[in-house]
């Protein structure tokens, strides 16, 4: 995956866009400082582009989040996950928000915090539209089957 991602950045005109890339080829190939460094920068381009760069920078946060686990700072990483969920739903990007509250439950349940990484992995659970299908109501007792 890094390789292609390496050989998809040498091709891109849109600096940002490369940048980028570059950034997850880092984290993928093991390199989280080079990353975060790399993502920092990304960010502050993405920044500078206003609403249309919103969505790089809310996956910037995301990116963010990952690094920092993969640092083993779970404080970091909790923060950046959490901005990203503030700022993407700040501006309606619910799968960048959806992809940040994933990432706090997920941290939350390596930490072995159960009842908060549910209250995120809930959240994320929220976003999902209700399905078309009638709900089934559930059996609670032996007798109704």
């Amino acid at each position: 995956m890094a390789q292609v991602l390496e050989e998809s950045a040498a091709g891109r005109s849109d600096q940002a866009d490369s940048m980028f890339e570059i950034a997850v080829m880092m984290f993928l190939r093991g390199d989280q400082r080079g990353a975060v460094a790399k993502l920092l920068e990304v960010q502050q381009l993405a920044r500078s582009r206003g609403a249309e760069g919103a969505a790089m920078e809310a996956e910037v946060y995301k990116w963010l989040g990952h690094c920092w686990i993969k640092l083993a700072d779970a404080r970091k990483a909790e923060q950046y996950f959490m901005e990203g969920a503030e700022f993407a739903h700040a501006r309606e990007l619910r799968k960048a928000e959806a992809d940040c509250l994933s990432g706090l439950g997920m941290l939350h349940r390596s930490q072995n915090d159960p009842a908060r990484a549910m209250m995120y992995l809930g959240r994320q659970g929220d976003m999902i539209r209700p399905s078309p299908l009638p709900r089934v109501r559930s059996l609670t007792r032996a007798s109704e089957c």
